[in-house]
């Protein structure tokens, strides 16, 4: 079973915490969904490539989202042309909405029974070999996602879509502004978009489905909607079948934004909790810093659940 990393950056190659945090591991092909202007820089580096023709990041591109996203007629009548069309849909939409199709795109050319985890780069490390979690998550044979902790880490309110507003509207905006959510309980457990994990099989089965929900609304050009996807997604799913296995907070991956209940404590660099280390950080950057190989040091504001003051 081969294990890969798919990420998205479409400027020059850095040295993303994340590929900092895996080079001492072997055997794991790092994949960047990158542009074709930008693609040299991280082949050069030793990184597979898979890119667009141009780059959504440009001011070009900018200024369609910009229009676009102003103009109500245009949202309307428009996006489901530019959706419709690959160059056109990978040059205007939004990057973190277009990530999902481009990554559909690339896990088709894998073998069905390897493994990927989808992730963020910028604010997000392993502490533990991909190698080893996906050999722990692999007998489950689901899609693994991750829930984003008991309450918000900047007032202490529950991690639900009543409490937050910024999820509650992408959801609003992804289904284009019903009338109701009744088919969707807003007590749900946020589920966080920036880690996803699962064999290519079955993460193709939830990308078909973010894809086609994001390609359905109006707002799916500028808007980002593809945290919101991965959850309505995921929720709406019937009972008893198990493809999807939402992890607690803390569990696999630790988000940050969220406060979890228990205890965590942070040593050598690595934050741990019950003295194992947890196998994966994301949002680390909204309370400290992450180098090689001193990894992770806490240093803007405290944590409430590591417990050690910061400066």
């Amino acid at each position: 079973m081969q294990v890969h990393i798919v990420f998205t950056a479409f400027g020059k190659a850095s040295n993303f915490p994340i590929l900092e945090s895996i080079k001492e591991f072997k055997d794991i092909n790092t994949i960047c969904l990158t542009s074709r202007a930008t693609k040299k820089y991280w082949q050069s580096a030793g990184i597979t490539t898979y890119h667009t023709f141009f780059n959504p990041m440009s001011k070009l591109s900018r200024l369609f989202r910009y229009i676009i996203r102003n103009n109500i007629w245009l949202s309307k009548h428009v996006s489901k042309v530019i959706f419709n069309h690959k160059i056109l849909r990978d040059t205007v939409v939004v990057p973190h909405n277009l990530r999902h199709f481009l990554s559909l795109e690339v896990i088709s050319g894998l073998n069905p029974e390897d493994f990927v985890f989808l992730t963020d780069a910028r604010d997000l490390v392993f502490q533990v070999s991909p190698i080893t979690i996906a050999k722990r998550l692999v007998a489950d044979d689901v899609v693994h996602l991750f829930d984003e902790g008991v309450s918000y880490f900047r007032n202490n309110l529950p991690q639900d879509f009543i409490n937050s507003k910024s999820n509650f509207e992408w959801i609003q905006q992804l289904l284009n502004y019903p009338d109701s959510l009744n088919n969707f309980d807003l007590k749900n457990p946020i589920i966080n978009s920036g880690c996803i994990a699962g064999r290519v099989k079955n993460l193709t089965r939830l990308l078909t489905e973010t894809t086609i929900l994001m390609s359905n609304s109006k707002y799916g050009l500028g808007s980002i909607l593809d945290q919101a996807a991965v959850n309505i997604a995921v929720y709406k799913e019937v009972p008893n079948v198990s493809t999807y296995l939402v992890n607690k907070n803390g569990k696999i991956v630790l988000n940050m934004c969220g406060i979890i209940n228990e205890d965590v404590g942070i040593e050598n660099g690595k934050i741990h909790f019950n003295a194992k280390v947890i196998p994966i950080i994301h949002q680390f950057d909204r309370f400290g810093t992450y180098s090689s190989p001193f990894g992770l040091r806490l240093s803007r504001r405290k944590y409430k659940s590591i417990g050690v003051e910061t400066n």
